[in-house]
């Protein structure tokens, strides 16, 4: 069954989110008080891949609107991107090398708010008692944020082909 599962694991999946996962899992536990892990590795594996979709997640809809609104990287709406990946097959290993590194850096800005809310939750027992809760309502949030944005995409591509 592993094997399988291996088979169809994409350089996609590895490289956007099981190694920024990886990095972050590591991160959290070498530089915070959190236990994250479990022992075992495929649960672990499991988890790390976890935390690079919430990174890539993070990558895809924070960060990424934050650099465009400073002007950091020019961007082209996702209709002519669609059109451009009809004409030019390596469009889209270029994109996912791009979304790699996009997704590194939210890994290490999550990290960073990591560390930051383990010296919150330290000093304020409000929040040590609620960290559980508020790490769960803001993982809904930021899915259902997903779920929205990835529903988009998809629907312009369905116009794209009208």
């Amino acid at each position: 069954m592993m094997d399988e599962v291996i088979k169809k694991i994409s350089s996609y999946n590895i490289f956007n989110n099981l190694f920024p996962g990886i990095l972050l899992g590591v991160g959290i536990t070498k530089w915070s008080s959190f236990s994250i892990t479990s022992g075992e590795v495929i649960v672990d594996l499991f988890l790390f891949y976890f935390f690079g979709l919430t990174a890539s997640r993070v990558g895809s809809l924070i960060i990424e609107p934050l650099l465009d609104a400073v002007g950091f990287a020019k961007r082209v709406d996702y209709s002519e991107y669609i059109k451009a990946e009809k004409q030019d097959s390596k469009l889209p290993v270029l994109t996912e090398v791009n979304n790699v590194y996009r997704t590194l850096c939210a890994a290490l800005i999550v990290l960073l708010g990591v560390k930051g809310f383990d010296i919150l939750v330290i000093k304020i027992e409000f929040l040590n008692q609620r960290k559980s809760l508020l790490v769960v309502v803001l993982l809904i949030f930021l899915f259902l944020w997903s779920y929205r944005k990835q529903t988009k995409y998809i629907v312009e591509r369905v116009k794209g082909v009208e």
